[in-house]
């Protein structure tokens, strides 16, 4: 009897280790998921004649970007920070201005968002550019712009 209970006993903490062992790397490979999700991301800059976009990618699906436009042409006639999500429900865009203005579609039924002011000519200033997924998680790029 005694070594039927010292047996199961054995084998309860056996089953007990190899419990906590699966559950440690179950734990560990959700954040390897993560961590893959998020590096799959990645951006581009680029000059648009009149401006910079930073656009975002995941593998080669283009997600949305942030755009700066210098004295726009057509119906924008002042210098303009623009974001603009192509409507993956998993990503949202801030573009923001070293001046403080701001671009978001984060919790925003529209895809696209612009701010316009004038800013002095030649004045140099930082873009910065995120993609925010809805796991709070996100990857931003800054750039420099001129006015």
């Amino acid at each position: 009897m005694r070594k039927a209970v010292g047996a199961l006993l054995a084998t309860t903490a056996l089953a007990l280790t190899t419990g906590m062992t699966f559950g440690a790397g179950s734990a560990a490979a959700q954040s390897a998921d993560t961590t893959a999700a998020v590096q799959a991301i990645h951006a581009t800059t680029a000059s648009t004649g009149n401006g910079v976009r930073v656009t975002y990618y995941a593998g080669t699906e283009r997600l949305g970007y942030g755009e700066w436009h210098q004295n726009a042409q057509g119906l924008i006639q002042d210098d303009t920070l623009e974001v603009v999500d192509f409507g993956d429900t998993t990503y949202e865009f801030v573009a923001q201005l070293s001046d403080g203005r701001r671009a978001s579609t984060v919790g925003q039924t529209d895809n696209v968002d612009r701010v316009t002011r004038n800013l002095p000519e030649g004045s140099t200033h930082t873009m910065r550019v995120c993609v925010v997924q809805n796991t709070g998680t996100n990857h931003c790029v800054n750039t420099p712009v001129t006015a």
